[in-house]
């Protein structure tokens, strides 16, 4: 069984990992506003052609880092606690 300690401590990692992502999204989507907005006309089809698909990927790095990061820390606790018990296993008998 995964102790308290190892919980919160995976829990901080997976934090610090979405974080991560949180930060790569928004710089995305900055660029995007930022390049969409540079040409110096507003409201023009270039702007909404530029904008919308890089709001759109740094949404999805967003959300999808985020999905990334929980389940590469379950997958990580999985295999601890496997490879805990195997040796538990062998050890006994």
């Amino acid at each position: 069984m995964v102790s308290w300690s190892d919980a919160f401590g995976k829990a901080i990692k997976t934090v610090l990992m979405s974080l991560g992502f949180i930060i790569l999204g928004v710089v995305i989507i900055v660029i995007g506003i930022a390049a969409g907005t540079s040409s110096g006309y507003y409201y023009t089809d270039y702007n909404y052609m530029v904008i919308i698909p890089t709001f759109i990927m740094g949404i999805l790095m967003i959300y999808l880092g985020g999905l990334a990061s929980i389940f590469k820390i379950i997958g990580d606790m999985l295999e601890e606690e496997k490879s805990r018990t195997y040796y538990i296993k062998q050890k006994e008998g």
